[in-house]
């Protein structure tokens, strides 16, 4: 009896045991509850539900654990099974490309070299102004055709379309260009009655771009120590660094630049669609050599166009607001210029190439026609990298010039882009992935590729810029100006493109895409616009102001030097007479 009462007591604490053991001691208690069964059958008690319970508690923790290697093994297999899909594969080399990306524009904003480091602001500032013009003017135009545009054109007979679209199309140009005109003139200032007093100085604080206050006007008062230009300032028991500068005239500068790169570049694409629409009529789209006819029209509408607007030009220098209305609408002008007729040309050496003229866009819909004219582009992109360098180095210096000068340039640059987009679709390897422009990931991987070149090509040009500078040669000097302007319209688009693309898949997931995308690059414009005005367009412009200084201070030295040196001859001179 005592030996049952035991076995009463061992059987339910056991029972607990194998409920919260963990996986590893579940053995012993198996082989401590065979030994109570074999009690139980000493005392012969088989009929007793203890000894049933300890039975099925050996039996179940046999079976649990057969069941958990088991099921252990299955998960095992699964995850040896695992595979990644097609957009895990894609998420993750986007990824691992925008880190890399972001790392090595960080290294470039803060390289210890300024040439170098001027010219990544500079590219960054171009880039951001195409990219959310071209976005722009694309939904707008899209809005305009749909509603205005087409409507119209199919009131006329289908003859009568082919040469009504190109009409509609300059039309369309011309109200970009007075808009733009008109934002130009606003934000300089030029409609009110009295002209802003742009003489006055403030003291701002310069200690470095990492104070919040970076920029901001301190009051005189608080001025510890300065000069004409330069001076200490206390600012909440900090001393920090200041300098006198014409802040009212910096801020309408920045302001009217903003302004004028955006709407020139929206102005481009609109004349570029423009020359697109004429080249694709007839009879231009019938043979090559007539598409270069069409770019002959385009250039002299723009110069009959730029002529007029020079007239009114000539009487608005008197006050500094018109001298920085007509300085920024130039600019605005030959960008327009420039970007537009470099585009067309391209576009008629590929219809040239390949016998069949792309869309306005630039795109094959035929991936045969890509395959084989990527070499034949860049060697146009190399002769009009050398057409440009002969021009800067003979031709006499005139605003004509610079349109030549700019247009080589840019189509180097166009060129250069159409040439990789072909090697990209013909890359057996992303073939087999499925990557191609046409696809975001192929998009996004176009556009790090160009944009990283980009970044390793500023640094040869650095070296040449070091070079000339030694030798004092100005027009190759500007000639390097114009290349930078190149390259940053070239990342420019590739990254338009992309947005543009990303932009199109997500408005495809409503049946009002068109509404959507109308959302959506408002949003993108909202944030990135002010940012891009406020922050990196302002250091664009105080980095080109230290460059200037430098400048002057170099050729002052240098002016102090040969004085100097003649001084020294003249005394010479004296001394042997």
């Amino acid at each position: 009896m005592a030996t049952f009462l035991r076995l009463a007591f061992l059987a339910p604490g056991l029972a607990f045991a194998f409920a919260s053991a963990p996986a590893e001691v579940v053995p012993a208690l198996r082989a401590e509850a065979a030994a109570l069964i074999r009690r139980f059958q000493e005392a012969k008690a088989l009929e007793d539900p203890l000894y049933r319970q300890l039975q099925e508690l050996a039996n179940g923790s046999a079976e649990g654990e057969h069941a958990g290697i088991t099921e252990e093994k299955e998960i095992d297999a699964e995850e040896e099974e695992e595979e990644f899909t097609p957009v895990d594969v894609g998420c993750s080399w986007t990824l691992m490309g925008s880190l890399f990306f972001t790392m090595v524009m960080f290294y470039f904003v803060n390289y210890p070299d300024f040439d170098i480091k001027r010219y990544t602001w500079s590219i960054i500032t171009t880039t951001i102004s195409v990219f959310t013009a071209v976005l722009t003017f694309q939904a707008v135009d899209a809005v305009v055709l749909r509603f205005i545009v087409t409507p119209i054109l199919h009131k006329f007979p289908v003859e009568v379309q082919d040469y009504a679209k190109p009409a509609v199309g300059f039309l369309i140009f011309l109200i970009w260009y007075a808009v733009a005109l008109f934002a130009i003139a606003m934000a300089a200032s030029l409609f009110k009655t009295s002209d802003p007093s742009w003489k006055g100085h403030d003291w701002v604080i310069l200690d470095d771009a990492l104070r919040g206050d970076h920029g901001e006007a301190v009051e005189r008062q608080q001025l510890l120590q300065g000069c004409r230009s330069k001076g200490i300032a206390e600012v909440e028991g900090v001393e920090v660094f200041v300098s006198s500068r014409p802040t009212v005239k910096e801020k309408f500068e920045r302001r009217t630049k903003c302004w004028a790169m955006l709407y020139a570049h929206m102005s481009a694409f609109a004349m570029i669609s423009a020359g697109g629409d004429l080249q694709n009529a007839k009879p231009f789209v019938t043979n090559p050599a007539f598409s270069w006819l069409a770019i002959g029209l385009c250039v002299l509408f723009l110069l009959l166009v730029f002529s007029i607007t020079a007239i009114k030009y000539t009487q608005l220098e008197e006050t500094e607001a018109g001298r920085l209305f007509v300085e920024e609408s130039r600019d605005a002008e030959d960008d327009v210029f420039c970007v537009a007729i470099s585009f067309l040309v391209v576009q008629s050496a590929r219809f040239t190439i390949t016998g069949v003229l792309p869309s306005k866009l630039g795109l094959y819909h035929e991936l045969a026609l890509e395959s084989h004219q990527s070499l034949a582009l860049y060697g146009v992109g190399v002769l009009l990298a050398v057409l440009m360098t002969i021009c800067a180095l003979t031709l006499p210096r005139s605003r004509g010039k610079d349109l030549v000068v700019g247009c080589c340039s840019m189509g180097f640059a166009w060129a250069f882009l159409f040439a990789t987009r072909c090697l990209f679709d013909s890359w057996p390897l992303l073939q087999k992935h499925n990557i191609s422009p046409v696809t975001i990931e192929g998009r996004v991987l176009l556009a790090m590729t160009l944009s990283l070149f980009t970044c390793g090509f500023i640094i040869v040009l650095d070296k040449v810029e070091d070079a000339l500078r030694e030798d004092g040669e100005d027009k190759l000097y500007k000639l390097v100006k114009n290349i930078i302007t190149a390259l940053s319209i070239l990342v420019g688009f590739t990254w338009e493109h992309t947005f543009d693309g990303c932009v199109e898949a997500i408005s495809s997931l409503w049946e009002d895409a068109l509404g959507v995308k109308l959302i959506l690059t408002f949003l993108i414009t909202l944030v990135v616009i002010p940012a891009w005005r406020k922050y990196i367009l302002a250091k664009v412009v105080e980095i080109e102001k230290l460059d200037r200084e430098r400048k002057e201070a170099a050729r002052h030295e240098s002016s102090r030097f040969s004085q100097e040196t003649s001084s020294e001859e003249e005394a010479t001179a004296r001394l042997l007479c």
